[in-house]
């Protein structure tokens, strides 16, 4: 099948009756059009990047109501509760790994 159109190929498969399914990359995915019918990939604004299409939720349950999907974090949003709330860290603790270059909200300068 290596010589053929993986998603050809997956639709003779299945119309004579044999399961099968294209391995999809990422292009493949954002272009799947049983994706886009269930509205997998939506839409999000993203504080730093802007718009863009995020997966969805990997399945729908039609008896139960999914969340309204959040927008990606931006670089270390929530370290504060993470290192304070969730590991215990004080402010001055948590203070002194951002100093270090431990932690922190900015990329580091190339270089």
């Amino acid at each position: 099948t290596r010589q053929r159109d993986k998603m050809r190929t997956m639709e003779i498969l299945q119309a004579a009756g044999v399961p099968a399914q294209a391995v999809l990359d990422d292009v493949d995915l954002y272009r799947d059009p049983h994706l886009a019918a269930r509205g997998f990939f939506q839409e999000m604004n993203h504080a730093v990047a802007g718009v863009h299409r995020y997966p969805g939720f990997l399945w729908n349950l039609t008896a139960v109501k999914q969340a309204a999907p959040i927008p990606p974090n931006t670089l270390g949003q929530h370290n504060d509760h993470v290192y304070g709330k969730l590991l215990g860290l004080s402010a001055k603790e948590i203070d002194g790994l951002r100093a270090d270059g431990i932690i922190g909200e900015e990329y580091p300068p190339e270089g």
